[in-house]
């Protein structure tokens, strides 16, 4: 399993939109482009670091039993996938003062 840098995820997905030999790529192209390259090396078993934003890791998941009324089934192991936003990101959110906006939402729909 390797590691994507940022730098390393940005010359991925240059190439990619080279390969579309497009001068006038859309914001919809590059999101496009954007998710299957994230996509593409998560599903080659690589975690993606972006700077600035987070980690995106996956996680083996072990099998465990679950019980269902009387029954119980056994669930087999699985990968999740892990996002790990990074200090950066988390002092931003803590600094906008969403936290506030939100409580403040929710207080309104408890009435």
């Amino acid at each position: 399993m390797d590691k994507i840098t940022k730098r390393a995820f940005i010359e991925l997905l240059g190439k990619k939109i080279a390969e579309m030999n497009n001068d006038a790529l859309s914001a919809e192209d590059i999101y496009e482009l954007f998710m299957e390259t994230l996509t593409d090396e998560i599903l080659k078993g690589n975690n993606v670091t972006l700077t600035g934003f987070g980690n995106f890791e996956l996680k083996p998941h072990g099998g465990h039993t679950v019980h269902f009324s009387a029954e119980m089934k056994k669930i087999d192991s699985y990968l999740t996938l892990r996002f790990y936003p990074s200090n950066v990101f988390n002092k931003r959110l803590r600094d906008s003062g969403l936290l506030a906006l939100i409580s403040e939402n929710e207080s309104k729909d408890e009435k």
